[in-house]
């Protein structure tokens, strides 16, 4: 029977929350350092104008699946009052979309391959690729049908085993030469095993059921939050598209390695919060004050987790790219520093739209959204000329600036006010800076090697451990009542 969330929330929020979390973070964190592994790998097989190659494919497969699933799922979890016809509803008309834009990637596949003109082989490997959209497409629908009932531990297993297999035949395929085909079928193998695993054990397949007042309403809300996910993928999609057409698949490949890293951490992080969080304050949009404060500890801790995270990436870029993609990669880690950087702060823009969505002011979301993407294009338009690094250095102002803009929604609709917004953030940043500049000069001083960095790592996360525990941070506070919560409510 579906949980009534709101009800949970206020008798045993903290256990929900601390238990939600782990296992959508176990969850998230084995699926992306699956992913990651089998991206090292290949790194090490193949040349980084085939990672240019692969980067160019995603482009078009990663917006042909919004406009399939076009945030259906998020409807999903928002509308508790759909009833059984909800969700089969939305589930066939992710369907449809699925099947329409495969149609669209195939019979537009030869014409990306002439726009990139990299390889022949450009137009098979797109349309192959395509095939992942409509598995995609179900199993994102079946994953948010167990996110709106809070049933963590039940995704945890539906990503986890269908990742680790998918990963292992990938790898075999990665070694037995099939290159780039081993990327695209693990892809496409994990959300074809997740499907079966999903509906034979949770989530079966819904009845053929279609309710057109409810297809309509559910694409009304979900319409704003897609179009505003449309604009961020459509932004992110322009650098690659710049950089592979002003440049070469070579250059792609070494700006989108650099970007792999730090996104790895980011998408693990925030998908996990996304998650979680998206449901919960679903649950809390008639308690606001709730909402915020549970908002603002969200913050305070990706924050105390993301700024570290990002200053190490960027003292130990050298080093890490050297070991686990070989020297043929370094080229890429002036672009691994700068987006470990743009990584480490859009959390704290993302974190409250969240919020702002579940209350349902989606609207308000994808207007802020145009005027960003809008800042972000000209920025593409005016740097793609300079070269690569100076376009990076563009999408960092834009990052910055995005936070400034984002926090008037939130101060208009959860009366999150900026002052508060930078009390949240400001403290863990200057710390990181300050370690920052002080690990600067130790690195400077001594030659960098395997040894040095991993007593660099140990060293700046102790001592970056004993300052926000001695100056006893909001978010130590935060952490203790989650901990009491849980061990009263166990």
């Amino acid at each position: 029977m579906p949980i009534n969330i709101y009800e949970m929330t206020v008798k045993k929020f903290s256990l929900s929350i601390f238990e939600s979390l782990s296992w959508s973070f176990l969850s998230r964190f084995i699926g992306n350092i699956s992913q990651f592994v089998i991206y090292l790998l290949l790194a090490r097989i193949l040349k980084p104008s085939d990672f240019g190659i692969v980067a160019s494919l995603a482009v078009f497969i990663n917006i042909c699946n919004m406009f399939a699933t076009a945030g259906l799922g998020s409807a999903n979890i928002q509308n508790k009052r759909s009833g059984n016809d909800g969700y089969p509803t939305i589930f066939y008309t992710s369907v449809l979309l699925s099947f329409f834009f495969y149609f669209v990637i195939y019979i537009s596949a030869p014409y990306v391959s002439n726009f990139f003109d990299y390889t022949d082989l450009l137009v098979d490997y797109l349309r192959v690729y395509g095939l992942t959209i409509l598995f995609t497409a179900i199993n994102a629908l079946q994953i948010s049908e167990l996110s709106k009932n809070l049933e963590f531990k039940k995704i945890f297993f539906c990503s986890t085993v269908p990742t680790l297999i998918s990963g292992s035949v990938s790898i075999y395929l990665a070694y037995a030469g099939f290159g780039i085909y081993s990327l695209i079928i693990n892809t496409g193998l994990t959300s074809l095993i997740s499907i079966i695993f999903c509906a034979y054990f949770y989530i079966p397949f819904p009845k053929l059921s279609f309710n057109f007042n409810i297809a309509r309403g559910s694409m009304a809300y979900s319409s704003n939050m897609f179009l505003a996910s449309v604009l961020d993928e459509i932004y992110r999609s322009s650098t690659i598209i710049a950089v592979g057409k002003f440049y070469n698949s070579q250059t792609l490949g070494f700006f989108n390695m650099g970007r792999q890293i730090p996104a790895f951490v980011s998408s693990t992080m925030n998908a996990t919060v996304a998650t979680v969080f998206f449901p919960i304050f679903s649950g809390l949009q008639d308690d606001i004050p709730k909402g915020k404060e549970l908002l603002r500890k969200s913050i305070r801790t990706m924050n105390v987790l993301f700024f570290p995270i990002s200053c190490l990436t960027i003292l130990l870029a050298d080093d890490m790219v050297n070991i686990l993609l070989t020297d043929k990669w370094l080229p890429s880690v002036i672009y691994l520093k700068i987006f470990a950087i743009i990584y480490g702060l859009h959390h704290i823009s993302s974190t409250a739209s969240y919020y702002v969505n579940a209350l349902g002011h989606s609207l308000a979301t994808l207007k802020f959204e145009i005027l960003k993407k809008t800042i972000g294009f000209l920025t593409i338009a005016l740097t793609i000329s300079h070269g690569v690094e100076f376009l990076l250095w563009g999408m960092l102002f834009v990052a910055i600036v995005s936070i400034f803009i984002n926090a008037v929604p939130s101060r208009e609709y959860i009366k999150y006010s900026f002052k508060e917004q930078m009390s949240d953030t400001l403290p863990t940043l200057y710390i990181n800076s300050f370690l920052y500049i002080l690990f600067s000069i130790i690195i400077f001083k001594y030659e960098n090697n395997i040894v040095m960095s991993i007593g660099i790592g140990f060293a700046y996360i102790i001592t970056y451990s004993v300052i926000i525990f001695g100056f006893r941070l909001k978010v130590i506070d935060d952490w203790k009542h989650i901990y009491l919560g849980n061990v009263r409510n166990s």
